[in-house]
């Protein structure tokens, strides 16, 4: 029967094995979002695989929206990556969601666990990182 422990526990095996077939095709496969039945008979997950360019970044949707649309917002599709502190912690701009309205700009923080923030936010901390 699929639970939400269940689907969690599949998911995270599903992973183990997507991340040994990225390594061998030298890309990113990623287990997302999964639904599952309300009297548990099946479940459903969602994959995403995106490319590794030359330098080595994984080109998600999200980083391929920021290097596309970050004139838009303000910003440099070169920010990508670049670090700046909120609440004296660093992250590192990783993507763009531009159906986001509020916290469209997308950060990792040191221990990869990622983040929204909002855009005025993002480059003001950019300013005062550069200055």
């Amino acid at each position: 029967m699929f639970d939400r422990p269940t689907v969690k526990k599949t998911r995270d095996k599903i992973q183990a094995v997507l991340d040994i077939l990225s390594k061998e095709l030298g890309c990113q496969i990623k287990v997302g979002r999964a639904s599952f039945a309300r009297d548990g008979s099946n479940c459903t997950f969602k994959v995403e695989c995106a490319i590794m360019s030359a330098d080595g970044t994984v080109e998600t949707k999200e980083v391929t929206a920021f290097r596309k649309m970050a004139s838009l917002y303000g910003l440099s599709p070169n920010d990508l990556g670049k670090v700046f502190t909120n609440a004296g912690e660093k992250f590192t701009i990783s993507g763009l969601k531009p159906k986001a309205n509020k916290y469209p700009i997308l950060a990792t923080r040191s221990d990869g666990k990622g983040f929204k923030f909002p855009v005025d936010m993002v480059k003001l901390a950019l300013a005062a990182a550069a200055a």
